[in-house]
């Protein structure tokens, strides 16, 4: 009797079982090399080679599609008016008085004289909404304004007075604006003048955001402290006088 060989199929059915389980052996294989190929990333592919950026940015650099201010007329009577904080964010809070209550007030009642001079009036808030800064940017360098005015109260222990913050480039467009409504602002009273201040309260070489992102010539007004008794008072008391101050130093320099 011939051997049988332990690797070589004997009989008909020994022969048909033999092909089946090498049939079944390259459909894993195939299955298995499938897989692998499916799950490799070609290296030119974005994100193959570096893990997604876990980074935040909460106010990119603003890029807007806006007019573009080489070409804006020079005799347009527009203007932004922005009313800091608002919304989610409430600016300083002291003793149940809200800075972003303050800052719309004010902002709405300088609206209303532009109004009434005939000046064209961009908001960037009219009501209780957060815009973020680069939104309240990008409505400004859209509208086609002259000039862009960020209302704010102040805060720090022991201080006093009215401040205005210009760009740290001090561009004499923007240090005219804020000048002309630091004098108009005297007229009516305040309770110390702090001056024309350039770039941030921590540096000045660097700037705030509103400041540094828009095209037109802007300015942010810290209108008194928060915390300084006389300066609310005369905040209360004197919120139209200001409003109209504010308003009417701007048209000064529509002209």
């Amino acid at each position: 009797m011939t051997p049988i060989h332990p690797y070589r199929p004997s009989g008909r059915r020994g022969v048909l079982r033999w092909l089946l389980g090498c049939g079944f052996l390259v459909l894993i294989a195939c299955a298995v090399a499938f897989v692998f190929i499916k799950n490799q990333k070609p290296s030119d592919e974005p994100g193959a080679q570096r893990p997604e950026s876990t980074t935040t940015v909460t106010e990119p650099e603003l890029t807007t599609t806006g007019p573009d201010p080489t070409t804006t007329t020079t005799t347009a009577r527009i203007v932004c008016i922005d009313a800091g904080h608002g919304g989610k964010d409430p600016g300083t809070i002291y003793e149940n008085r809200y800075e972003k209550n303050d800052n719309l007030r004010l902002a709405l009642a300088v609206e209303k004289h532009l109004k009434d001079a005939g000046v064209t009036v961009v908001m960037t808030r009219s009501d209780d909404s957060y815009p973020t800064l680069s939104k309240r940017c990008a409505i400004a360098n859209s509208s086609g304004a002259r000039y862009m005015v960020s209302l704010h109260r102040n805060f720090a222990e022991g201080a006093k007075g009215t401040e205005i913050w210009v760009s740290s480039n001090r561009p004499a467009a923007d240090k005219k604006l804020a000048q002309t409504i630091l004098d108009a602002l005297r007229e009516v009273g305040i309770s110390e003048d702090r001056g024309v201040n350039y770039g941030t309260a921590g540096s000045t070489r660097s700037d705030y955001y509103i400041n540094k992102n828009t095209d037109m010539p802007s300015c942010i007004i810290e209108l008194g402290f928060i915390n300084s008794a006389v300066d609310n008072q005369l905040f209360d008391a004197n919120l139209d006088a200001y409003a109209r101050a504010i308003a009417e130093a701007i048209i000064s320099l529509l002209k």
